[in-house]
């Protein structure tokens, strides 16, 4: 038996300060982690550092943007799950969306999640470069891909990491954003 800990940071919305969205990612690994999940704890990292950045010079976000490093997701997803319970009722009256961070590894852009944010992120995607170097943007690259063609969608979450919790539980609208290898294998 031992202890779970999760670790959060807050960056205190203007406008909205009881409104947030959370973006997370899980500490925990099976082996030694270099892909998953500290691919993604980097991504994470330096999201922080740029928010930070542009505080400095003035800049506040409309939100209370919150970060999570849950613990214990690789052993069944405890650390957000608990979390999740212990705090459902101010997280259904304050959250707005929990963006999952967890697994960079490739060029080939994966979005998972709900179709309410769904422009939210063709709009985010319209604004990365296509790290493979075949299409203009990661939104090209991912029409690319789609049979949809220009309105792609997230693909529906299932369950298996740390916004679980958040969707399924709570109905609070999540993204799984990671980059893949092409051929779809995860190492």
């Amino acid at each position: 038996i031992t202890t779970v800990k999760n670790y959060f940071a807050k960056v205190t919305g203007d406008v909205e300060p009881d409104r947030q969205v959370m973006l997370g990612n899980h500490r925990d690994a099976w082996v030694y982690g270099a892909t998953n999940p500290h691919s993604g704890t980097i991504v994470l990292l330096e999201v922080a550092k740029g928010l930070g950045n542009m505080l400095k010079y003035g800049w506040k976000p409309r939100r209370s943007i919150v970060f999570a490093f849950w613990d214990a997701e690789e052993a069944g997803l405890i650390g957000s799950v608990e979390f999740v319970e212990q705090y459902a009722q101010s997280l259904k009256n304050q959250l707005v969306a929990y963006v999952n961070i967890d697994n960079y590894q490739g060029d080939a852009l994966r979005v998972l999640g709900s179709a309410s944010l769904a422009q939210v992120a063709r709009d985010a995607a319209a604004g990365v470069k296509d790290p493979s170097g075949q299409n203009g943007t990661a939104l090209e690259f991912w029409q690319s891909k789609s049979t949809t063609g220009k309105d792609v969608l997230p693909t529906l979450v299932g369950s298996g990491s740390d916004y679980t919790g958040f969707y399924h539980h709570l109905g609070v609208p999540v993204l799984d954003l990671s980059f893949r290898l092409q051929n779809g294998k995860t190492y």
